[in-house]
């Protein structure tokens, strides 16, 4: 649990809330409860987006006078990176993505973080992709833990693989 001084705390407490409502939508039966519910959805979701904002803007405070740069433009630097450097750009990139809220269930936040850290592993890989990537993974485990191991959408999206498949009727 994030205290309440704690850089996170509010991220936390809109996933937390996120996962709470989307139980409560699979127990209920009644359209009208639902219909509230999901619109009560929408609102932490905006919410935990400014929050991931405001907290990136905190974050983006400690990052060195070029990497803010770089971080700017969305450029990747040419160069290495100095360890401290790094570790301050894994952090910047490490707040949870609450854009993937209503989309990913845990268990493929975790998942996807698996990836993230394998892709970072990549031969040749510029410094600043492979912290990007690490942040990211760390961003996504986050989330995962804020919302719970058994969070799971309350309307889950079709896979990109049903979404490539052709449709039987083309």
């Amino acid at each position: 649990m994030v205290g309440k001084s704690e850089p996170e705390y509010y991220i936390q407490l809109c996933a937390q809330k996120y996962a709470q409502i989307t139980e409560n939508i699979a127990a209920s039966s009644s359209a009208g409860e639902i219909a509230e519910m999901k619109h009560k959805l929408a609102i932490i979701k905006e919410a935990a987006l400014e929050e991931a904002k405001a907290e990136r803007r905190c974050r983006m405070w400690k990052l060195p006078e070029f990497l803010k740069v770089i971080v700017d433009r969305g450029g990747a630097l040419e160069k290495s990176i100095p360890r401290a450097d790094a570790l301050s750009l894994i952090d910047f990139f490490a707040v949870p993505p609450m854009g993937t809220l209503g989309l990913l269930s845990s268990s493929q936040l975790d998942h996807l973080a698996d990836m993230c850290e394998g892709w970072a592993c990549t031969p040749n890989l510029r410094d600043y992709e492979a912290a990007r990537l690490n942040g990211m993974a760390i961003g996504l485990r986050r989330l995962a833990e804020y919302l719970g191991p058994l969070h799971r959408p309350h309307e889950p999206t079709k896979s990109l693989h049903g979404l490539t498949e052709r449709d039987a009727s083309d």
